[in-house]
């Protein structure tokens, strides 16, 4: 009987992710190859943050399949297991995974839908290595040269004295 169900007295792990976490090389490849737009490549810890996430989510979509198997075989019919997935994502060993994956099970369905639909890139976050924080854009920077390109050929003091002018 033991050797069917295991030990009774053993402690057993009640996260359901557990026994499907596994590693991803194809994830790790890509975060390791991926450059952004100034062609830098991903920091060491957002690599490690995005394979994380990559991870679960790939263990969200085995368990998904198992119970919704489970279910048609014994006739069932699929329930929302969101809460509880949640809950088990929650409950993940941040040591060995350190996602950072939403802990409500609404904004945790749609980031799984998104990376079922887009892969790998859906989990690069859209702010990094933007140019938000930059004091002069591009349109900014478009006047600035075309005052700068004037047929007199002005000195940079001249240009910022018109860019003055104009911005009164």
């Amino acid at each position: 009987m033991e050797t069917v169900f295991g030990d009774p007295k053993a402690e057993k792990s009640t996260n359901a992710l557990d026994e499907f976490l596994g590693q991803d090389t194809k994830a790790i490849e890509f975060y390791s190859s991926y450059e952004v737009d100034d062609n830098r490549y991903l920091p060491a810890e957002t690599i490690k943050e995005y394979y994380a996430n990559a991870c679960v989510l790939n263990a969200i979509h085995l368990l998904l399949n198992s119970r919704r198997s489970l279910q048609k075989m014994c006739g069932g019919t699929v329930k929302a297991y969101w809460p509880t997935i949640a809950k088990n994502v929650m409950d993940i060993d941040r040591e060995q995974y350190p996602h950072s994956l939403p802990m409500n099970d609404r904004r945790l369905k749609d980031r799984y839908n998104q990376y079922q639909k887009g892969g790998y890139e859906v989990l690069i976050h859209r702010n990094f290595c933007n140019q938000n924080s930059r004091i002069v854009d591009e349109r900014l920077e478009m006047l600035i040269l075309s005052v700068y390109c004037m047929t007199n050929k002005p000195y940079a003091s001249w240009v910022a004295e018109d860019y003055e002018r104009f911005t009164k």
